[in-house]
């Protein structure tokens, strides 16, 4: 389906640019021979390094093919999902190709937390969940039915099973909880869930401390997925919004000390970009709601896993548990193997 955007006009405009910008990169080519033209593919790899090595302007080449893709055909990068409104979702929100077994994953780490050590999952909802109003299409059965399966297997395993997807959704009256070119969830979304983690932790942390968030005015912001679909000088053609993301930081102005004078970290997150991005200050805004110290080591990358198998044989942690930990996974890099569905 095309948009409203997309009429004669603008085609016309497209089209010409795109023989205007043609012969400009094809006027220095040096064909081969007509004897090695058609061995082996020569002529096509020469047309091809050819246009590469001479075209002046490859960069909006490159800008205006994207376009052309994706205002003419509505075809983007495999790994992106685009929509007449300009929302982009990652292409690993519509399948479910991990080899990682949650339910192996979860049992690993019960088995080897410190049993002084309280955990607390989060598991993000997907994008396309949350705003599944904005697909294109609608998703495979058993992808939808992921989110419920794993709380459920959160349940059986004796561990609170937050639903935040059903806080999102009600979020969405106060402000975005996705970012529209991103995967990842708004700052504001990561402050309210945050503030709702806190309200359902029942540990005693330790003394309290004072902190400060201070929210910085808006400013432009580059959502991961647009590398996909790099449209340059015709995004407004083709309806890739540029957006803008307002951050906040979060300082600790006073510590709680603990009987011997020394500050103590007992909150430890471990996680993904979500967390380890300071964009979405997700540890400041825990240190915020928990009024307790957090260290973050979340890492970008890694997914959910592979970070806390490292930090649960680390002597960091074997030396020093904290009271509690939480885990932040992203629904999407969860694997369909092992769940109900």
């Amino acid at each position: 389906m095309f948009s409203e955007k997309r009429d004669q006009l603008q085609t016309t405009i497209l089209a010409s640019l795109g023989v205007s910008f043609g012969a400009i990169g094809l006027m220095n080519i040096e064909l081969p021979n007509a004897q090695t033209r058609l061995i082996g593919g020569a002529y096509q790899a020469t047309i091809e390094t050819g246009y590469k090595a001479n075209f002046p302007l490859r960069d909006v080449s490159r800008d205006f093919w994207n376009a052309v893709q994706l205002g003419l055909f509505n075809q983007t990068h495999s790994q992106v999902i685009h929509t007449d409104e300009g929302w982009l979702f990652t292409a690993e929100e519509f399948s479910a190709s991990h080899d990682t077994v949650f339910a192996v994953e979860l049992d690993w780490v019960l088995d080897n937390l410190n049993p002084d050590t309280a955990i607390i999952p989060i598991v993000i909802p997907d994008k396309a969940r949350v705003y599944a109003e904005k697909l294109p299409y609608p998703r495979d059965a058993q992808i939808v039915a992921r989110y419920d399966d794993v709380l459920m297997q959160l349940e059986h395993a004796g561990l609170p099973a937050i639903d935040l997807n059903a806080q999102l959704q009600g979020w969405r009256d106060d402000g975005p909880v996705f970012l529209t070119t991103d995967t990842h969830w708004t700052p504001q979304a990561a402050d309210w869930v945050a503030q709702y983690v806190a309200g359902v932790i029942d540990i005693d942390l330790g003394a309290s401390i004072d902190v400060q968030t201070t929210w910085a005015p808006a400013e432009p912001f580059r959502g991961d997925l647009t590398k996909f679909v790099e449209t340059g000088v015709f995004s407004d053609l083709v309806g890739v919004r540029s957006e803008t993301v307002q951050t906040a930081q979060t300082e600790i102005t006073s510590d709680g000390l603990s009987l011997f004078g020394e500050a103590e970290i007992p909150v430890t997150l471990v996680g993904t970009s979500f967390s380890a991005n300071e964009t979405f200050n997700f540890s400041g805004f825990l240190t915020q709601h928990l009024r307790a110290d957090v260290l973050n080591l979340a890492q970008f990358g890694a997914g959910p896993f592979a970070p806390m198998r490292t930090y649960l044989t680390s002597p960091e942690y074997k030396n020093t548990p904290p009271k509690l930990i939480i885990w932040e996974i992203p629904e999407r890099y969860i694997s369909m193997k092992g769940l109900n569905s």
